[in-house]
């Protein structure tokens, strides 16, 4: 993400030989910039959930209740108003940010090294923060990744860690910051290690693996143990269920598979939207015709504003007509992409997670003519296997799903089916386009 865009979120950043030797771990310097990594990024988690709170009371009149509630109980013409004049509004922002300051670097390019002043990206991370406050549907967890990233990074240099250092501590802050804004711990954990790190490079320095592990875990429960000011202490997604069906290991044997297909399609077409999003002047003109279209979209659908938390809210509670849900389906991931193209900065994770838990809920309605199946577990089922088909990172998918839903250990069987599901046929197809580009170009390497 240089200016603008997602940026995909499966290719590891750390090297093989980039890991500090093993007494360094120990070293007062190193602890000391983890412990100050940790902070910064819970800080900024806090900072940040305040934020979008305070912008979002105030753009849609509402003191007690949840932003689903605002969103779908405002005056329709007070919505329609927001989006449009948010479309105005950030697109100033961002084009004044992007024509006077530097270019915004991916946590990918603050780890080779690329610096930045921090004013800037916390201008250009509030930025985004706001965005999704006032409806844009593109995830915000971009934001805390970045801004933590970037912190850390700096504080590493000015302890004079060398550069090793440097690098796996920015490696953790991005999980820790994304575990800090979440209240997911070992989902920021998984995060660093499985989409930061690499599951290859890990097994290939086993030698520094335990203090690896051991850096990422503490950075990202002690973020999330900070930001708790601020995040509230419990899952996102409250699934009650009494018994564990044993159907729904069926289940997840279908869904995953069908889900995983539809979440790498996604993450696809989205990746290639934001290439094509505007730069320069012309984001003061596509942007508000964009967000135009995207409040057109939120009067019949007003679940599809925001990242996706308010919708997969209602679905994992089961609160959205079947009829509703089948359309969502295809509206969520409509704006999803309206907003990317708009030239808006931010992330795909709560927008996968809500679109697959429409689909998973349609799935469920399904098999309700044959068997009886939860309906709440298979929406989470099918958000698992989307967002692991759209990150291309089953292990952190699944961690995450198991995390934002306080599911219990027999539950877990059958998120690991559906997101092994959907990491089978994602490497199918991953596998196959390689195969297409090699034929098109022997010499082509993705």
């Amino acid at each position: 993400m240089s200016k603008r865009g997602v940026t995909p979120a499966n290719e590891p950043t750390v090297s093989v030989c980039t890991f500090p030797a093993l007494r360094t771990y120990l070293r007062w310097r190193y602890l000391l910039a983890g412990v100050l990594a940790a902070v910064a990024c819970g800080v900024i988690g806090a900072v940040f959930t305040w934020m979008l709170s305070g912008v979002e009371h105030a753009a849609y009149g509402f003191t007690t209740g949840s932003f689903a509630e605002a969103i779908t109980r405002v005056e329709v013409q007070r919505r329609f108003i927001v989006v449009c004049a948010a479309g105005v509004f950030v697109a100033v922002a961002w084009y004044l940010l992007r024509r006077f300051g530097p270019s915004i670097p991916s946590v990918a390019q603050l780890y080779q090294g690329k610096k930045i002043p921090f004013i800037w990206m916390a201008a250009d991370t509030t930025l985004q923060v706001i965005n999704v406050a006032f409806g844009g549907s593109i995830g915000r967890e971009g934001a805390p990744r970045q801004a933590s990233a970037l912190a850390t990074a700096q504080a590493g240099a000015r302890l004079g860690l060398d550069t090793a250092q440097c690098r796996l501590l920015t490696a953790c802050a991005a999980g820790a910051g994304l575990a800090a804004i979440y209240n997911v711990p070992l989902g920021g954990t998984i995060f660093t290690l499985e989409i930061m790190i690499g599951c290859r490079v890990l097994w290939a320095s086993r030698k520094s693996f335990l203090p690896v592990v051991v850096s990422a875990l503490a950075v990202s429960w002690l973020a999330t143990l900070v930001a708790r000011m601020a995040v509230p202490d419990r899952p996102a997604y409250l699934v009650h269920w009494t018994t564990t069906e044993p159907l729904l290991l069926v289940v997840a044997l279908v869904v995953g598979p069908l889900a995983g297909v539809a979440g790498y399609g996604f993450g696809r077409i989205v990746e290639r939207t934001s290439k094509s999003a505007p730069q320069g002047r012309s984001i003061l003109w596509t942007m508000p015709l964009c967000y135009l279209l995207l409040a057109a979209l939120a009067i019949p659908f007003p679940l599809i504003l925001g990242n996706g938390h308010a919708l997969a809210e209602n679905l994992v509670r089961r609160e959205v007509p079947l009829a509703m849900v089948a359309m969502l389906v295809f509206a969520k991931p409509i704006a999803t992409l309206l907003t990317v193209r708009a030239g808006a900065t931010g992330g795909k994770l709560t927008p996968s997670l809500s679109t697959g838990a429409a689909l998973g809920a349609v799935m469920a309605a399904g098999c309700a003519l044959l068997f009886p199946v939860h309906a709440g577990m298979v929406a989470l089922l099918g958000a698992g296997a989307f967002l692991a088909g759209s990150l291309r990172a089953p292990l952190t998918a699944g961690v995450l799903i198991i995390e934002l839903s306080g599911a219990r250990p027999d539950m877990w069987p059958m998120v690991a089916l559906a997101v092994a599901g959907s990491w089978a046929v994602s490497a199918a197809l991953k596998h196959k386009k390689h195969r297409q580009d090699e034929r098109r170009d022997p010499h082509c390497l993705e």
